[in-house]
């Protein structure tokens, strides 16, 4: 049976479904956007927490990194279980392109307060939960929808998080 996470907080409250979702095509679509696009932010946080000069930002942008990973864990096991085609692992060479632009934004970094770069984070948390919204508006399948929404959720707990930090 596959298990999907609808909570947050680490709470082992989970649903589970013993029959495949039915994810119309246009669900399965969004659902494989949202995940390239969960990985994007993965991989930005990992290049994030590689420039900071700021320790408490370091150790928040990887704990994000990791939740990122899980959402993405789920969502591809729910496409995967709905015998959907998961999307391609996000490729080298746009990864490289990512590293070399975050590391020359590097440089905007003030001190101990990197303010440009909580900005940029904040920015792309705001595309990433607009994302979010866009897909729960999409997808047809219900429990497709709870996940979408505690994944969401954590989200916006994490905006807030960084939002401290500025």
């Amino acid at each position: 049976m596959t298990t999907y996470s609808t909570t947050t907080n680490n709470n082992n409250n989970t649903d589970q479904q013993a029959r495949p979702p039915k994810l119309s095509s246009a669900s399965a679509e969004t659902l494989q956007d949202l995940v390239g696009r969960i990985e994007s932010a993965q991989q930005l946080d990992h290049t994030a927490r590689d420039v900071t000069l700021q320790t408490e930002l370091a150790e928040l942008v990887s704990r994000r990194a990791g939740r990122r990973a899980r959402f993405a864990a789920d969502l591809r096991a729910m496409l995967r279980h709905a015998g959907e085609r998961e999307p391609p692992p996000a490729q080298e060479g746009a990864l490289s392109r990512l590293h070399r632009d975050w590391t020359a934004f590097a440089h905007f970094i003030d001190g101990d307060k990197p303010t440009a770069l909580l900005v940029e984070l904040r920015r792309r948390d705001e595309a990433l939960l607009d994302a979010y919204q866009d897909a729960i508006r999409t997808v047809d399948e219900p429990l497709a929808a709870r996940v979408l929404w505690a994944q969401r959720r954590e989200l916006v707990a994490e905006r807030d998080d960084l939002g401290q930090l500025a």
